[in-house]
């Protein structure tokens, strides 16, 4: 854990009593809006942050399926996510908003190559009972950090690339008309001064 966090308990109905762990207001730090898209269906963004000293941004992505069309959704319904360097290095991730995955988060660190060992795990990924209405990310220089539904559930994870990450690409595949799905963008300025 590495950002600023508010923790409560709350009773998930699939789990029962669970402590839940969301962002602190990151209002203060916030940077550059370096944009976002308000209706990102089966489309693209990608965003340079190269000129971001601390090398770190903060992504809020929001999501309505209407009821009726949740079950009409398949396994290519998904919002992806890289960021990556001139090099070829990257950091990838997404979620599976239909089919069998539905629900599920993932990220692969795998294709950085600043640090190699046969028990390092590049690949993880987590499954919630239904679908997030709310996405929220933070990516610095080595730690990526993931909230769903304003903390219900949330990951921290490391990777070791060689140089700084400095572009992100988000975009939507599979999505029906109907669905919303949004996306911001942040530069984060540095927490020390």
């Amino acid at each position: 854990m590495t950002l600023p966090r508010r923790n409560f308990l709350t009773n998930a109905s699939r789990v029962g009593w669970d402590l839940v762990s969301e962002p602190y207001d990151l209002t203060p730090i916030l940077g550059t809006k370096f944009g976002g898209n308000d209706s990102l269906i089966n489309s693209t963004i990608t965003i340079d942050y190269s000129n971001v000293s601390s090398n770190a941004v903060y992504f809020d992505v929001n999501i309505t399926i209407p009821e009726d069309l949740t079950a009409n959704l398949t396994g290519s319904a998904t919002f992806n996510f890289t960021f990556s360097a001139s090099g070829g290095e990257k950091v990838s991730g997404g979620y599976f908003l239909g089919g069998s995955n539905a629900g599920t988060v993932w990220l692969d660190r795998g294709k950085t190559n600043g640090f190699d060992n046969p028990f390092f795990t590049d690949k993880f990924s987590l499954t919630q009972a239904s679908n997030a209405k709310r996405i929220q990310g933070v990516f610095d220089r080595s730690i990526f950090e993931v909230f769903l539904d304003e903390g219900d559930f949330s990951g921290t994870t490391v990777f070791y690339p060689t140089q700084p990450l400095t572009q992100m690409t988000a975009g939507t595949t599979g999505l029906l008309e109907g669905v919303q799905l949004s996306v911001g963008v942040w530069a984060l300025e540095a927490g020390w001064p």
